[in-house]
């Protein structure tokens, strides 16, 4: 049992289900947190047998200073090529551009950092890798 808090939000925000592995196979995502720390867990397969710590801070959780409780939803393939095709055609504009994709074959999450700043987390080649956002 785990012993953390799900940050209120709308729906398909901090519990939400995707392909986040590979196109058809279901799986969900839940972000909690506790006074101590905060977790993003992935149910692989959409069941309890494998899950997996996506992200795991010991520091206190954002929730209690950001606006949008919203921190995390599906991104869905569209959304990940947005980002790829940003990194094309704006290289050198900040952070580093992420590994090449060949293709864009399943879901990703895309995390809220706040003040408008957005990033997605994307499985590829058996690792989450991060795409920065265009903020």
């Amino acid at each position: 049992m785990r012993h953390c808090r799900i940050p209120k939000a709308g729906q398909g925000c901090n519990v939400f289900h995707g392909e986040f592995v590979r196109r058809g196979q279901t799986d969900w995502e839940v972000f909690c947190f506790s006074d101590t720390s905060s977790s993003l867990l992935i149910f692989w397969g959409g069941t309890g047998g494998r899950v997996e710590k996506m992200l795991d801070t010991s520091t206190p959780s954002r929730t209690a200073k950001q606006s949008d409780p919203c921190y995390f939803r599906a991104a869905r393939p569209g959304v990940i090529r947005t980002y790829l095709r940003y990194w094309t055609t704006h290289p050198g504009q900040g952070a580093a551009p992420p590994p090449a994709i060949a293709r864009v074959t399943h879901d990703g999450i895309e995390e809220n950092l706040g003040g408008g700043a957005t990033a997605v987390h994307y499985r590829h080649g058996g690792k989450w890798m991060v795409l920065e956002g265009m903020d």
